[in-house]
């Protein structure tokens, strides 16, 4: 009965070890999705903050096309007619400049009170 008293002992020490080993597969596991979790959510907040960047460069170029493109328009309409303003009264230009209303008057933009 020496033997079978070791062989319980030993048989308790492998069930012991054995649960060590699944318990730190487990954590291996976890540690890993984890990592790769957080790696992944990194790599999303990049994308989405670039893509903002993006987003934010495109509208200020449109804004500076935009105010390009009224000076050009104001400026050939004027060498059109430089003393009349039959063809427009500038006076009547409205424009959005920025997210905000403007009035050009031939020469410079002035902000409009509503």
């Amino acid at each position: 009965m020496v033997g079978g008293c070791r062989s319980v002992e030993l048989k308790e020490e492998y069930e012991r070890a054995k649960s060590e080993m699944l318990k730190a597969e487990e954590d291996t596991q976890f540690n890993y999705h984890k990592k790769r979790n957080i790696a992944a959510e990194k790599k999303e907040a990049k994308m989405e903050k670039d893509e903002a960047e993006r987003y934010q460069r495109l509208k200020d170029q449109l804004v500076t096309c935009s105010v390009s493109l009224f000076s050009i328009f104001t400026t050939a309409c004027l060498s059109v007619h430089p003393s009349t303003k039959s063809f427009l009264d500038f006076n009547e230009i409205w424009y959005v400049c920025r997210g905000r209303r403007v009035m050009h008057d031939g020469m410079q933009y002035h902000p409009i009170q509503d």
